[in-house]
């Protein structure tokens, strides 16, 4: 096991993420070039060297085959294509963060700390644990990543519009079955933990963040609106459940949803009966369908989280038990540069609908920590993060049943506002240098996957008046 050590935030200053580490890769340094010393120097040194720039191309996906992770390569078929251009970005580039977020992590870093049941405690702001605290042996090292993992630097939290793609036959290439498409908005506002603010969280606030969304399409979804509040005690407790409103607007009706001991993003499925009237929005293909019964007596039951859109924008780690399983250098589009829905609708997503290739990868320095929900109803009763280990954000997700067989493998893409021209400040005039989830593939088995893009998604702070709609469940019925 390797052993990350890094120095503090303070001494790295606008790079403190997870790890700005000397003992991390030197910045520059791409696979295939031999260091004599470091966390690399065992990585096979006789492989094709790979630099800055190099195209790849379909005949040449075997010189990536050490930097992927193995669940990736061997479904290459589906997220890999011919006709595809991956282009190699920076190899082990130290992303800056916001100042006040190296700020925060460097002074307080050292009252975080956790609990027997991986619980964090006395966090205020900034990364809970540096780097160089993290011992890749040590019983906790998994559940410190995994808080890493959700208090990563994300700004003021992603804003957006969303397309979610849900292909129901990934490898049926000439299938005629046609995909289901949503659209909308949807928004994570980080509500306290900000170092930004002075009061370290939004005036009023009580939750870590608030979470929702509407859809816009197709018909019969319009106007189908959510809210999620996660608790700031849920870091001290995984089994304070969250708060979840569902608008319901063929009944005009606000609701609590089901689903509020979400790990992640929530995001609703439902069904609409009655009168003789049938509303369905079939997302979820394979999965079980939520229903909302509306008689004339007025019961109402609304359907779980899908559990699929936004997987690995946030995550509850004190319901699973963690431990780190490798560490290694891969390739990952941390910071995309091929953009795509909204801002384009022509990209080149290959014949499986679910390939991010034809695009920027960076090379990374990854640390993967496996999961076991602690709760045996979980529906992906194991999970595998690999965690870009500067920024702490994550690369990829594999999900797995009980007994380990896989049942999702994602790829996760983010884009660098620091590299987008003309992206919006803070208020303070400081730049926001944060990842913006641009975009994720997944590939479902047996068959079957999903695709969303967030490609207009921004992470500044919001005017308050409409940052008020959003925090309020009164936003849902004004279509917010």
């Amino acid at each position: 096991m390797v052993l990350l050590r890094a120095g503090s935030a303070l001494a790295f200053g606008l790079c403190a993420f997870a790890a700005a580490s000397s003992e991390l890769p030197p910045a520059g340094r791409c696979p295939g070039d031999a260091p004599a010393t470091g966390p690399t120097a065992e990585i096979d040194a006789s492989r094709s060297p790979l630099r800055t720039g190099s195209v790849i191309e379909h005949e040449d996906l075997p010189s990536l085959r050490g930097l992927l992770p193995s669940e990736v390569w061997q479904h290459r078929d589906v997220f890999f294509f011919e006709g595809m251009r991956l282009t190699i970005g920076a190899c082990h580039r130290r992303y800056a963060s916001s100042r006040s977020y190296a700020a925060a992590s460097a002074r307080d870093a050292a009252h975080a700390r956790l609990d027997e049941a991986g619980n964090l405690i006395d966090h205020i702001a900034g990364l809970p644990f540096a780097g160089d605290s993290i011992d890749g042996d040590a019983p906790d090292a998994g559940a410190r990543w995994a808080w890493n993992l959700e208090r990563r630097y994300r700004g003021a939290g992603p804003i957006g519009s969303f397309r979610l793609v849900d292909l129901p036959d990934a490898r049926a290439l000439a299938s005629l079955t046609t995909p289901q498409v949503f659209a909308g908005e949807f928004f994570l506002v980080q509500a306290s933990a900000r170092a930004d603010l002075a009061s370290r969280r939004e005036p009023s606030q009580k939750n870590i963040w608030v979470a929702g969304g509407v859809f816009r399409e197709p018909p019969d979804a319009r106007h189908l609106a959510w809210r999620q509040y996660r608790s700031l005690e849920s870091a001290a407790n995984a089994r304070r459940a969250d708060d979840v409103f569902v608008y319901l607007p063929d009944l005009r009706k606000l609701r609590r949803a089901a689903g509020s001991h979400s790990d992640g993003l929530f995001m609703p499925r439902y069904r609409a009966a009655g009168q003789g009237n049938a509303r369905v929005v079939p997302y979820g293909q394979g999965g079980r369908i939520g229903s909302l019964e509306a008689g004339h007596g007025g019961t109402l039951a609304l359907g779980e989280d899908i559990d699929r859109g936004f997987t690995g924008l946030a995550l509850r780690p004190n319901a699973w038990s963690w431990r780190v399983i490798a560490e290694r250098e891969l390739i990952a589009p941390l910071n995309a540069r091929t953009e795509g829905w909204p801002l384009r609708d022509d990209r080149n997503y290959g014949p499986s609908g679910l390939s991010l290739a034809s695009d920027t990868w960076d090379v990374r320095w990854a640390v993967a920590i496996e999961g076991r929900a602690r709760d045996s109803a979980a529906p992906f009763p194991r999970v595998t993060y690999w965690v870009d280990a500067q920024s702490a954000h994550p690369l990829y997700v594999i999900r797995r049943a009980s007994g380990g067989s896989v049942r999702e493998v994602g790829v996760l893409a983010h884009r660098y506002s620091g590299d987008v021209a003309s992206y919006p400040a803070f208020p303070s005039g400081e730049p926001a240098n944060v990842f913006d989830p641009v975009a994720a593939a997944f590939l479902t088995l047996p068959s079957g996957g999903w695709r969303r893009e967030s490609w207009d998604a921004r992470s500044v702070p919001r005017d308050p008046q409409e940052l008020r709609a959003l925090l309020s469940t009164d936003g849902l019925v004004r279509g917010r």
